[in-house]
């Protein structure tokens, strides 16, 4: 049987995967389809590739806010013009608020030239087009009854970052015609497409945790909370097939929250050990 892990978009939340898949692996739980969405799209990207849960925890442990320098100049300098023009648009040109070059780089670094195509264990994710509003698919394999369209020789670390492009946040990532952003935004856990992938039965790990009160909060975390909304409602599946669902307890981590990723593995790896404690 076919088994896929699916894994969800949740920003920092989404480092409870790597939990999940530390207690899931110790347990000696195979997994022949790998998908993932956002946050799911990198821990994902790397299990697939070959990497193990302890090496990706060691990846993460370098990821923090140092890693996203905040465009202060860039931004400044855009309102700055804004504000002696005589229009009523901002001339803004800007397309993120933070910088994403160091994160390529780490990326990089671990992934190097390695394409979807040529992965040991299949693997997909997704993207959605600013231009058209579609779903882009990265995959190893082909998708011949999708619509839209399907990529596959692309660099895996390309393809992640395409995914994770949490919009105003990162910026959107170029792969003409297309121009992507978060795969979220359309199919936040894409259990549909690990059933594509020939999927017979599925493990699915959702961070998207209820919405908590609404405090007072920042422009960026107003977007944020837009995209948490839109993801409840992108979470669902159409597929059949067997779907068992592992919820880490994620609620008091926010999306940017990435201080607090070791809180967020210890939530996956204990909902991943109720998980197995379940099964039969």
């Amino acid at each position: 049987m076919q088994t896929a892990l699916v894994l969800g978009g949740g920003g920092a939340r989404g480092a409870a995967h790597i939990g999940v898949l530390q207690a899931l692996c110790a347990a000696d739980l195979k997994f022949d389809i790998v998908t993932g969405t956002s946050a799911g799209s990198l821990v994902g990207g790397f299990f697939a590739a070959g990497f193990t849960p302890q090496e990706i925890k060691h990846i993460s442990s370098m990821v923090n806010w140092d890693l996203f320098p905040v465009r202060w100049v860039s931004l400044l300098s855009n309102l700055l013009k804004s504000s002696f023009k005589a229009t009523s648009t901002p001339a803004i040109t800007t397309d993120s608020i933070v910088s994403t070059k160091k994160l390529e780089r780490l990326l990089k670094r671990y992934l190097g030239n390695t394409k979807i195509k040529n992965l040991p264990r299949n693997f997909a994710t997704v993207a959605v087009d600013l231009h058209t509003g579609e779903t882009v698919v990265f995959s190893r394999e082909k998708l011949p009854d999708r619509t839209a369209p399907v990529l596959t020789d692309v660099k895996l670390w390309e393809a992640m970052r395409s995914s994770m492009a949490i919009p105003v946040v990162f910026s959107p990532t170029s792969f003409p015609p297309w121009l992507l952003t978060d795969g979220g935004i359309k199919e936040n856990l894409p259990v549909d497409l690990a059933a594509e992938l020939g999927a017979e039965k599925v493990i699915a790990v959702d961070v998207g945790p209820p919405l908590p009160p609404l405090q007072p909060i920042n422009f960026i975390q107003i977007g944020l909370r837009a995209l948490d909304i839109m993801a409840e409602e992108r979470s669902e599946w159409s597929t059949d097939i067997p779907v068992e669902v592992i919820r880490p307890d994620v609620t008091a981590i926010g999306g940017l929250d990435f201080n607090r990723l070791d809180e967020a593995i210890e939530a996956g790896y204990q909902a991943g050990l109720e998980y197995l404690r379940q099964l039969p």
